[in-house]
């Protein structure tokens, strides 16, 4: 921060004060006493440096130095005056503008004002801030306060990221990833993921299933699964003061229906919102979702079918059925892949109880024929009682020989039953 743009005045600034602006950095680790001098300095220098007002803002918007002496606090965390304050400094100076910039993006001590924001993040990115640079290519990218223009920000974007800036690498590599290069987007988003975000670990999963790298797949499927369900424990041990009770041993899937049936997700003490708590569960469907089909197809490891249908059954569960019941009727023909009836029966299944009437016909289909797995013209005859609403053939052979044969056998016990009761 010593730069010539740190020198930026409207009258000249000398000595100890001068040192003090050009090596002055927010520090949250010093004490209350200390942040109050070092803002009261910034305040007496403000009038006549556009750093010190840059500087100013900052503590206005954050409350640093700030203290509840003299009724100040209204005015201490004012970032209306700070916006007023950046706006006189952004012209001059670099930082200011970028302040600005994200300032008028976001709305914060006034209206939200894409034009404005996209002209300050350029005087900013052209001075090579790579905050600005994001910003200013989130706005290119999305065609705020301007045209769209994908080329210019993936330009600006690439300096962000050539200067280290994770934040860079984010909107970058989604963007690539909605272009389906996955190649780079992947490069981009990987170092993200392996910071721990959540978002990167998905989507970069995804993608080198994609790319079919399967083995690298699954390890980052495997590490977003497991982030998820951290951060969903964390919520059902949060909530475990409001008595969850039997909860405690169950299933972490249990568990989050136990809760949500007690309808106190939202007064969790974590401040996740019921929004962000729904927004977590799907990514975690989807997540198990993906996962689960390379495990069943032994794609990047050994096949592993116990934990890929637990997996599948929390996507059937979030509405995910579709891509299951594709897979599924796949083993039936062994088409794109070896015939497994076995396994086709195990997935029709999870379909048929998570309320899939189309499983549910498929599933009673192979116990009628054994296919897979023993004949049960019982279970069969429950099935597609269930499915027989929407499905017309599952109708029709409910009124087969078969069934009609069936029906008779079960009133004859019934029969039989009731005379051994009688007497």
């Amino acid at each position: 921060m010593a730069s010539s743009r740190w020198l930026s005045t409207t009258s000249p600034i000398e000595g100890e004060d001068r040192f003090f602006l050009m090596n002055f950095a927010i520090a949250p680790d010093v004490s209350q006493a200390e942040q109050r001098q070092q803002r009261q300095r910034m305040a007496r220098l403000a009038p006549k440096s556009l750093v010190a007002r840059y500087w100013l803002a900052i503590m206005l918007h954050t409350g640093y130095g700030s203290s509840d002496d003299g009724g100040m606090r209204d005015t201490q965390h004012d970032s209306t005056q700070a916006r007023l304050m950046l706006e006189s400094a952004a012209t001059k100076v670099p930082d200011a503008a970028a302040a600005l910039a994200s300032f008028m993006y976001h709305g914060i001590g006034g209206k939200v004002d894409y034009k404005g924001a996209r002209a300050y993040a350029m005087i900013a990115a052209e001075a090579g801030l790579p905050t600005a640079q994001t910003l200013l290519g989130t706005l290119l990218l999305r065609g705020l306060g301007g045209d769209e223009d994908v080329a210019e920000a993936e330009r600006v974007l690439r300096q962000a990221v050539a200067q280290g800036f994770l934040l860079a690498n984010t909107t970058l590599g989604h963007a690539l990833a909605e272009q389906r290069n996955y190649s780079e987007a992947v490069e981009l988003l990987e170092p993200v993921a392996e910071s721990g975000d959540l978002d990167a670990q998905h989507r970069v999963g995804v993608m080198y299933a994609s790319l079919k790298e399967y083995a690298k797949a699954r390890r980052w499927l495997s590490q977003a699964l497991q982030q998820t369900d951290d951060l969903l424990r964390q919520q059902l041990e949060q909530g475990s003061s409001h008595d969850t009770g039997s909860a405690a041993g169950a299933s972490l899937q249990q568990q989050m229906e136990q809760v949500a049936q007690q309808e106190e997700l939202e007064d969790m003490d974590d401040g996740m919102s019921e929004e962000e708590l729904a927004a977590l569960v799907e990514r975690r469907s989807l997540i198990a979702h993906s996962l689960g089909l390379l495990l069943v197809r032994g794609q990047g490891g050994p096949k592993q079918p116990e934990d890929a249908v637990r997996l599948l059954a929390i996507a059937a569960k979030q509405g995910h059925g579709d891509a299951i019941f594709n897979l599924a009727t796949s083993f039936v023909r062994g088409d794109d892949l070896p015939q497994d009836l076995a396994q086709a029966r195990r997935l029709f299944e999870l379909l048929a109880d998570a309320g899939d009437a189309e499983a549910q016909f498929e599933y009673a289909k192979m116990l009628i024929r054994g296919d897979g797995g023993p004949v049960d013209l019982a279970q069969a005859h429950e099935y597609l009682e269930l499915a027989a609403p929407t499905i017309a053939d599952a109708q029709t052979l409910l009124r087969s020989h078969l069934f009609a044969q069936l029906a008779k056998h079960r009133e004859h016990h019934h029969h039989q039953d009731s005379s051994t009761d009688s007497q």
